[in-house]
């Protein structure tokens, strides 16, 4: 829906860094701070859908954001048939939601990802259950099943908060060898693997105990009143069910469950080449002055956490503003090899 009221958007961004050098270039050193303050951001909002339209453009308010950036770039071997580069690089990203409307403090922007006034933007907000004050999953006396709050909960933000990355590049006569790592962390996103994979009954979790009744792990039981509750913890009651109906309908319900740590580690890129003498090219009478053969591979390696058992994070459900949100349906990433056979004349 256009909204006739819009304003245009208004950043003032400040910055500051220095750039060292030591030993003849073979040690340098960036380190920049920078933040910028946004005001009138524009931002979709969910709006009644008795209005004809879904969502609607409004200037949200007031955005702060502020980062460190850092890169070391060092030679450690400089010879003359062997020469090795590294280069580091690290971001931090800090952000913070001042404003939004004089109406609301906080904004759903679809897909359990809202802008909340004093919190980090975007940040997942999804159902839990009820907890005890420490954080034990509360369970109903009679069926066992762990109770769903009515209140929603913040999960933490979607984007992440550090950003690492190490390239070594190593050249030895004719061979050169070059890596790009990197790590991203801080953030946390929603799988829809994890809740299409406990539908169908192929996800892991839900075998863990046999699709037979059990007791909710970590769990307590409230002996006292609404009014002056009482927890113990529970060792005995067990769930009424603990196959296809559980599985599909009770643990789907509450999305928390499906809520993962983001963090991952990948190897992005692999290079690999080799450049021919110019001596073994005299048969030619100089007419080819180079031939270098190569090997590239992208996306050859992911390692992430215990609780990420479905797939990249970096799979998204679009490049909106609804990030934080690896759908079932998206085309999971490849990896690539590829060969160059490179001839100068």
């Amino acid at each position: 829906m256009k909204n006739p009221f819009m304003e245009p958007e208004f950043t003032l961004s400040n910055e500051i860094g220095i750039d060292l050098n030591f030993l003849e270039s073979r040690i340098n050193l960036e380190a920049a701070y920078y933040n910028m303050s946004t005001t009138n951001q524009t931002l979709p909002a969910d709006i009644a859908p008795s209005s004809g339209f879904t969502s609607m453009y409004i200037n949200s308010g007031e955005m702060f954001n502020e980062g460190i950036e850092l890169e070391l770039q060092v030679v450690p071997v400089f010879r003359q048939d062997v020469r090795v580069d590294l280069s580091i690089n690290y971001a931090y990203w800090h952000n913070e939601v001042k404003s939004l409307t004089e109406a609301f403090d906080e904004l759903s922007l679809g897909n359990y990802v809202y802008a909340i006034v004093g919190l980090t933007y975007p940040t997942l907000v999804t159902s839990d259950y009820e907890r005890d004050p420490d954080g034990r999953v509360i369970v109903n006396e009679k069926t066992g099943l762990p109770t769903k709050s009515t209140d929603l909960f913040r999960q933490g933000q979607t984007t992440p908060k550090h950003i690492l990355g190490f390239q070594p590049h190593i050249r030895y006569k004719g061979f050169t060898f070059g890596a790009s790592i990197e790590y991203r962390g801080g953030f946390v996103m929603r799988s829809g693997p994890a809740n299409d994979m406990s539908f169908t009954g192929i996800s892991d979790i839900t075998s863990w105990t046999g699709r037979e009744k059990f007791v909710w792990p970590n769990s307590v039981v409230n002996v006292g009143s609404e009014e002056n509750p009482e927890y113990v913890e529970n060792t005995n009651i067990q769930t009424n069910d603990g196959n296809v109906n559980f599985w599909t309908q009770t643990y789907r319900s509450t999305i928390d469950n499906f809520v993962i740590n983001a963090a991952f580690w990948k190897l992005r890129e692999v290079t690999f080449f080799y450049d021919v003498p110019r001596s073994a090219l005299a048969f030619t009478n100089n007419l080819v002055k180079g031939i270098s053969v190569g090997f590239v591979g992208r996306n050859l390696m992911m390692l992430l956490p215990e609780s990420n058992m479905y797939g990249d994070p970096e799979s998204n459900d679009g490049t909106g503003n609804d990030v934080g949100y690896a759908p079932g349906g998206a085309i999971p990433p490849t990896r690539s090899y590829g060969f160059n056979l490179t001839f100068t004349f």
